[in-house]
């Protein structure tokens, strides 16, 4: 538990607000606050966790003012709702002068993706609540939270090994943890790069970026085994058409940006993207120009295009596409 939360807890704060990205350590601090106030046989009857908003907030606030049954306290969890995104201003600024009135044995918590800090209902989290945000963490500190996961174990992990598990499984925390797991109950010591590339599969995203990688390094040979790896697991040509012509825009948006020195947690938050994923993106935009950034746009648009209309089968276009354009001399 962190200690800002820890001491809300003790203040006997009752209005949580937990926003941000990374959803693994708001399940945890949600997990904290509710084990805080209910105990496990009080939560059939006094947890309530509501995924939609209902259509009139005199409902929503009718719950916040349900007593608890035979317990000291009433959670009530707003999850990812789209509170903030609420278009009926009036409504929620009433409902925000509805949560300073609310009776002291109800414990309202939201979490959301993002959260307005110009909005009324935000200020009153603020004024009379606890405020948490987490935000992506970065390559480092993702490093450093599983070397200590493995040391908690009584095992070890070698850095190449850290740097590998990151680049296969992204930096999304639930997913790597899930792999962690896998690597303990395989490791009896050590845990090196020949056992994550063992044991954890490589995602499409991963292969995407090796695959743009040899794009731009115009290494036709590397470009073309990425993209028949991928068709070998099964993985359409629809759909990895849809995933390269993503990591093109998100390269040209990229250089744009950096072009502007925009700054890297600016540039996160416009492509909704981890430290990890901008910094990576950063590097690969400097393979490609902008005009072959944008006629690469625009032949994938093209061959998207063609396909729909019959005229190109295109699991061979993408192919072709993709010789072209990894070529030294053509193509670009």
């Amino acid at each position: 538990m962190s200690k800002n939360l820890e001491k809300a807890l003790t203040e006997g704060k009752r209005l949580f607000l937990l926003y941000g990205q990374e959803k693994y350590l708001l399940e945890i601090s949600l997990n904290k606050i509710i084990h805080h106030f209910l105990k496990p046989e009080e939560k059939d009857f006094n947890l309530e966790i509501m995924e939609n908003l209902p259509k009139d907030m005199a409902e929503l606030v009718n719950k916040c003012n349900t007593l608890p049954f035979m317990a000291e306290y009433r959670v009530m969890v707003l999850k990812t709702t789209g509170l903030f995104e609420h278009k009926d201003k009036k409504a929620m600024d009433q409902l925000a002068g509805e949560l300073q009135k609310l009776p002291e044995t109800t414990v309202l918590v939201v979490v959301e993706d993002t959260a307005d800090k110009r909005k009324k209902l935000y200020k009153c989290f603020q004024t009379d609540g606890y405020i948490e945000e987490q935000k992506y963490l970065s390559e480092e500190q993702i490093a450093q939270l599983l070397i200590k996961r493995f040391d908690r174990q009584g095992l070890k992990i070698k850095l190449d090994a850290v740097g590998l598990l990151i680049q296969r499984t992204g930096t999304e925390l639930f997913k790597l943890l899930n792999e962690c797991e896998k690597l303990s109950s395989y490791a009896e010591e050590v845990i090196t790069g020949e056992m994550v590339i063992k044991l954890v599969p490589e995602r499409l995203e991963s292969r995407i970026f090796r695959l743009t990688d040899a794009l731009g390094q115009k290494d036709r040979q590397e470009a073309v085994y990425n993209y028949q790896v991928m068709l070998q697991n099964k993985e359409s040509a629809n759909y990895i058409l849809y995933m390269i012509d993503r990591q093109i825009l998100q390269l040209y948006q990229t250089k744009l940006l950096a072009a502007e020195r925009m700054p890297l947690a600016e540039i996160e938050k416009i492509l909704g993207v981890s430290n990890y994923v901008v910094k990576k993106l950063i590097a690969q935009a400097k393979l490609f120009s902008r005009k072959e950034l944008e006629r690469f746009l625009k032949d994938l648009a093209n061959l998207e295009w063609d396909f729909k209309r019959g005229r190109v089968d295109l699991e061979t276009g993408l192919e072709m596409l993709i010789i072209s354009f990894s070529g030294a001399n053509d193509g670009f």
